[in-house]
Parts: structure tokens; sequence; C-alpha cells
């Protein structure tokens, strides 16, 4: 590399400039040589490649931009446990089961359960229908009678009417205590009241109450009586129950609660196993009371008034007649 003159008269300044030099070390160009343009001091001629930059003829940069598989990419982190073999994932992303969602569940486990629930299923229904038809194949085929022969000259007779019951009640010749009772919804309308009726007459239809369950059942009436110048009351409470030995229990506390302020009270006899009337209510000029009870069933006949229109035995005869009906009414 050349300097410039030390010459004091070669120092550069205007009017007397300096050869041009050559920035990179050359020499300056001979005489006919094309000349070398002007350079700013330093940046390189054009058609040199930057410094630190490929050499030519090397690939474009964006060739060199995918990293060596393995190698953490520049400015970055390889992702967790290292890139994949074969470096990048094709076009479209891996094949399921290779870094990639997996494939989706399969449905054949739950119609696999599905079909064996119903078959359960339908085994159940099959069993059952298989035990009712049994069940009823056991039952032995109604009796019936043969018709009797015909009488003499062809007329043919009619068969011997069977002894059933009639409504609400016993067969007939019977006595009204059946032992086995049901409930009734509408009892306070069947029952026949006009025996307590024809001594003092209700102000109203009686009032119903009362609840049907698998335990027990329970209907009540109850009504106002005058005549203007007595009062009284009546109540019915009729009670059926699955369990007999509850059943003599609730009549055994009718007899030692209920009619424990009676003037007077006796066992009685009827169609009932067992039955207790009071008469001379603690709080009432004349009345009477019944407990009893028959099989499943136990009821309670209350009948008093305030006043001169009976007496205590009247009333009396008049609640033995009503339990004696409600019987025949709620027998099954």
């Amino acid at each position: 590399m050349t300097y410039p003159s030390q010459d004091p008269g070669n120092q550069g300044w205007p009017g007397n400039p300096p050869p041009p030099q050559d920035p990179y070390g050359g020499q300056p160009p001979g005489p006919g040589a094309t000349p070398v343009p002007e350079q700013h001091p330093g940046y390189p001629p054009p058609g040199t490649p930057p410094p630190g930059g490929p050499p030519p003829g090397s690939a474009p940069p964006t060739m060199l931009a995918y990293p060596v598989p393995g190698q953490p990419q520049p400015g970055g982190y390889p992702p967790p446990g290292g890139y994949p073999p074969g470096g990048y994932p094709p076009p479209g992303g891996y094949p399921p089961g290779q870094w990639g969602q997996p494939p989706p569940g399969s449905n054949k486990g739950i119609w696999i359960i599905g079909g064996i629930a119903i078959g359960v299923v339908v085994l159940m229904l099959a069993g059952l229908g298989l035990v009712l038809v049994l069940r009823d194949s056991d039952d032995p085929p109604p009796v019936t009678q043969p018709p009797p022969p015909p009488a003499p000259g062809g007329a043919q007779t009619a068969p011997p009417e069977e002894n059933t019951p009639p409504e609400g009640g016993d067969p007939a010749g019977g006595s009204s205590g059946s032992g086995e009772y049901v409930y009734v919804d509408d009892l306070c309308e069947r029952v026949d009241f006009s025996p307590i009726y024809q001594i003092l007459p209700p102000d109203g239809d009686p009032r119903e109450s009362g609840f049907n369950n698998d335990f027990s059942t329970m209907a009540s009436c109850s009504a106002s009586l005058t005549d203007g110048s007595s009062f009284g009351t009546m109540s019915v409470t009729v009670q059926t129950v699955s369990d007999l030995e509850f059943n003599e229990t609730s009549y055994e506390s009718c007899v030692d609660i209920i009619l424990s302020d009676f003037d007077r009270r006796e066992e009685i006899d009827g169609p009932w196993e067992r039955g207790t009337i009071a008469v001379g209510p603690p709080i009432a000029d004349a009345g009477a009371q019944l407990c009893a009870m028959d099989g499943n069933l136990n009821m309670d006949v209350y009948f008093s008034l305030s006043g001169d229109a009976s007496n205590d035995e009247e009333m009396r005869e008049a609640v033995l007649e009503v339990a004696e009906n409600i019987l025949a009414v709620t027998a099954a």
C-alpha cells in the first residue's frame, strides 16, 4: 500500500490533489486503463460481497435456514425432548401415532356393553312372563255343575241358584260378621243411619274423611243432630288393618280410654269377635258408644244428645243397629 507523498508541496490540499489510490491496496491504473470510479472510504466497490457474507456462487441464505436435525434453531430452543427424527415434519404433519393427535377412539366397546344390557333386560322380562304363565296354570279350573237331566216331556229345568251374598253383606242366612273387611270410600252414603236419625234428625249430610294405604284404612262420618229443642252429635270411625294383633290392641285402647268416663259399660254379643258398649256420656244428657272388632276391622260408633229427645237405652239400641249395618257394608 502506498502513502501520500511527504513532500510539503504534495499534501493533498485543494488545487494539488494526490493521485488516486486503490482503497484495497491495489496499484493505480496505468495509462489507457479504464478509470476506477471514486469510492467513499470504508465501502467496497460495486459487485463485491459485503464483509462476512457468503462467497459468490454459494447457495442463497434461505436454503441454509433449515437447521441440522437434532441441532437447536438459531436464536431459539429445541422443542421438549429434542427434534423428532428426520428434522421438520413433512407437509400435512406426521402420520397418526407419531408426534400428532391420537386417532379417534372406537365406539365398538360402547355398542358391546349396550347389547349386553339389552339382552339382560329381555331375559328378565321373559323369565317374569314364564313365572306368570306357570302360576296361572297352577290355578285349578272352575268347577261347574252339569245341568240337571231334562224333566219328563223334554223340558229342561233351571240349575239351582247359588247362595250369593247380597250387596255389602254375607251370604243369605249367615251372620253379618265375616272376619274380612275392606275399605269403602263412600261409607257415609251406604251406611243406614236411620235408627239414630229417627231419634234426632241431622241438620245436613254427614261429613266424610279417611285414608287408604297398604298398612291400614280409615273412614269416618260425623253429623250434627237437632229437632229444635234437643241437640246432639253422631260419629262413626271404621278402620281396617293388615296386622291383626295391632287391630286387637286398637280395640282394647278404645275400651280402656274412650269408654272410661261413661256411667257404665259392658261387653256385648253381636256379629263381631269382641264388643263393649257404654251408656251415660260424661258431657251430655244421654248417649251411648260402642267399641267393637272383628277380624281385620275395628269400629267406634258414638251418639249423644243434650235435651229430652231420648234416653240412654233407646240410644244404646240405635248404636247397635248402626254397627251391625257397618259390618254388612264393609264385608269383603
